[in-house]
């Protein structure tokens, strides 16, 4: 008789495999993209004007043609045929040669820059300096081609002619014909659309594929009639050149300021905070270290009140921002206030009542006389991260659980040793994720 094979013996059951990251990649791409972001915060402002400039003039060739098509065509043979070769010839050649040609748009930056700020790799005042160089390219470049393609090759023809009215005319409704809430919104969609041909472009190595994947939403947002505020760089210059009867400040406070303001929304919150959100809210914590933390409501609600920061900065509206404490496990009556103003310790469950704000908030502290000394370094800890035992367990509660020990002679990786300021501040903030 054959024995039976031990059950140590036996072929264990393969787990599942998560689905955002071994079925559809996404947490890759999210570190791929946050990698970017933080190459991109770190070029000097002679490579980022340059890469600025490029990225416009492959923008300005691109729209130039699409319209020269459509007003051609729409003359000649039909004009839903005209808007369509206009819609495809930009679609696949607008973002197609700002990728795969090695330049910077700075609306994609509105993404890459975004993740790499979720993902803790890059500092608000990088992003910001990036963007500024990045931007300033663009307005040089939409300004200087604009110029040279209108006026000093005479490409659309002679004054009164059909392209120049067309130019004139698009610059004109861009400027007079559209509310600042309908451009917020269309430059909200604009980028959107464009953040997603960058995702896509880095979804596959395959070149035919990146072309489908980054011309496709692109096609789909110049068709509808969508705002990106790089394009109207180019646009504007040339509606003024064409004639058009506006002038170059209801250019900017008219059409860009709300068109950019609506192209960070669609691109770092629609696009790039929801993949990230759904990749598991990575977090890097040193060369190909990233940790995932369990992406909470609570998680979330911080990385939203981050991001926007970045909005106030651009309204300035003066409205002031201040990180109110968020609501943990119940609510109100938990706790009461001692009479000389400080809140009262729940000794039952290891919390404390925080007046103010939206009610009476419970934030998840231990009763200082029974936290060891060497605990308290660690910043803010539910009693179930510092103690094995549940919440309302006073029996451990100035005992440390072995992660804790281990933490404070080992660390996370060997034993420990003298750090530089700049790991001890990347470890001091990834310790508020845990």
């Amino acid at each position: 008789m054959t024995e039976e094979p031990k059950s140590d013996d036996r072929p264990k059951e393969e787990e599942p495999p998560r689905l955002t990251t071994a079925l559809f990649n996404i947490a890759d791409t999210v570190k791929t993209l946050s990698n970017m972001g933080v190459a991109k915060s770190k070029v000097n402002p002679a490579q980022g004007i340059l890469m600025g400039w490029q990225a416009t003039a492959y923008l300005a060739f691109a729209a130039f043609l699409a319209w020269m098509i459509s007003t051609s065509v729409s003359a000649d043979l039909s004009e839903g045929l005209g808007k369509f070769l206009s819609y495809a010839v930009f679609g696949f050649s607008a973002l197609v040669l700002v990728i795969l040609y090695g330049s910077n748009l700075v609306t994609g930056d509105y993404m890459t820059s975004g993740l790499s700020l979720m993902t803790r790799r890059s500092r608000w005042r990088e992003v910001l300096w990036e963007w500024s160089i990045t931007h300033s390219g663009h307005w040089m470049a939409g300004f200087v081609v604009g110029w040279m393609i209108i006026i000093g090759a005479g490409q659309a023809g002679p004054a009164g002619s059909a392209l120049m009215e067309a130019l004139a005319g698009i610059g004109e409704t861009k400027v007079h014909g559209l509310e600042w809430d309908q451009l917020f919104y269309r430059g909200i969609f604009a980028n959107w659309l464009i953040a997603m041909g960058v995702w896509g472009a880095y979804r596959t190595p395959n070149i035919v594929g990146k072309v489908l994947l980054i011309g496709i939403p692109v096609s789909v947002f110049f068709a509808i009639g969508f705002e990106h505020s790089i394009v109207n760089h180019f646009a504007l210059a040339a509606g003024i050149w064409a004639g058009g009867e506006y002038t170059w400040g209801e250019a900017w406070f008219n059409n860009l300021v709300p068109v950019t303001l609506g192209n960070i929304v669609g691109a770092m919150i629609l696009q790039g905070m929801v993949y990230w959100y759904v990749a598991g809210m990575p977090v890097w914590l040193g060369p190909d270290k990233w940790k995932k933390p369990h992406g909470t409501c609570r998680d979330l609600a911080r990385a939203v009140r981050d991001t926007g920061t970045l909005m106030l900065f651009f309204v300035g509206n003066g409205a002031s921002y201040g990180g109110s404490h968020l609501p943990v496990r119940g609510g109100a009556g938990v706790g009461h206030n001692r009479p000389d103003g400080q809140p009262e310790l729940d000794r039952t469950r290891g919390h404390r009542t925080v007046p103010g704000g939206h009610g009476s908030h419970r934030e998840a502290v231990l009763d200082a006389p029974r936290v060891a000394p060497h605990t308290r370094q660690l910043g803010r800890h539910t009693p179930q991260r510092l103690c094995g035992g549940p919440a309302g367990d006073a029996s451990d509660m100035g005992k440390p659980s072995a992660r804790v020990r281990q933490r404070r002679w080992f660390g996370n990786a060997g034993p420990r040793r003298k750090e530089s300021s700049a790991r001890r501040g990347a470890a001091s903030s990834t310790r508020r994720w845990q």
